[in-house]
């Protein structure tokens, strides 16, 4: 199955908004490091008709390891996309 690479998004948005190809990689490396920041600073970014960047807390809990014993896991954050209704309905 063929994929996208940051390399062909870099060329569409390159091509999409008539910029150079620095041009779009710096904007490509702006958005994610704000989505990036944002998560940090444990504040969700929304994209309209796209989704939603967010962290959760993921509980803690007991495992069982494969040699039957218990074992805790500590509660951690975790990034987490909800993808937006139109962007679920494109894959359809």
């Amino acid at each position: 199955m063929p994929y996208s690479s940051k390399s062909k998004l870099i060329q569409h948005i390159s091509v999409s908004a008539d910029i150079s190809k620095e041009n779009a990689e710096r904007a490509y490396h702006a958005v994610l490091e704000f989505i990036h920041q944002s998560l940090k600073k444990n504040e969700p970014v929304f994209i309209p008709e796209f989704g939603r960047f967010y962290v959760a807390v993921r509980s803690a809990r007991v495992v069982r390891l494969p040699n039957g014993e218990p074992f805790k896991v500590r509660s951690k954050k975790v990034p987490l996309f909800n993808a937006y209704k139109r962007l679920k309905d494109s894959t359809n």
